[in-house]
């Protein structure tokens, strides 16, 4: 076991988590194996520059724009939260939000459903039931929590087995 650690509950005696320094993956119980991103990852510099973008944007225009046309996914998705957070009562900010629901990136799609949600636009529950049949997982655990938050009789009992282990 050169180069791994491993991590035993103190009560039961069993291994539940381990870290391999070689791989720089973890595996944390039956989750696994987890990368470990290094500082000077080239996905943790593209995360930071996308975020720096969204950040510079100071008008609402700025980050409906970023939101629906920038080519980057990394920076439509930090711009969510942000235009959200920002412009919550603006109809473009609102307008942007809702068609950001339905981007081609998945991680967008969950950022814009999760400022729905937590807005509770007009609209909101008729987009998140619709993200119910989406192809990612992700997109529908969110929709349903969402639907859930929202009291929506179309919310799943359980958003995670709905989501994650469906038959």
């Amino acid at each position: 076991m050169d180069g791994q650690r491993q991590y035993r509950s103190p009560q039961t005696g069993e291994v539940t988590a381990m870290n391999d320094d070689e791989t720089g993956e973890i595996f944390i119980g039956p989750i696994g194996p987890i990368r470990i991103a290094r500082d000077d990852d080239r996905q943790v510099i593209a995360s930071r520059k996308a975020s720096l973008i969204a950040q510079a944007a100071v008008e609402c225009d700025d980050l409906v724009a970023l939101v629906l046309r920038h080519p980057n996914p990394l920076v439509r998705m930090e711009a969510v939260p942000r235009l959200k957070a920002r412009f919550p009562s603006d109809h473009r900010s609102r307008e942007a939000l809702e068609q950001a629901v339905h981007d081609a990136d998945e991680g967008v799609r969950c950022e814009a459903i999760s400022a729905v949600a937590d807005l509770g636009l007009p609209a909101a529950s008729d987009l998140l039931a619709s993200a119910l049949t989406d192809p990612e997982a992700d997109v529908r655990f969110f929709a349903a929590i969402g639907l859930q938050k929202l009291g929506d009789s179309r919310a799943p009992d359980d958003p995670e087995t709905f989501a994650y282990r469906r038959t």
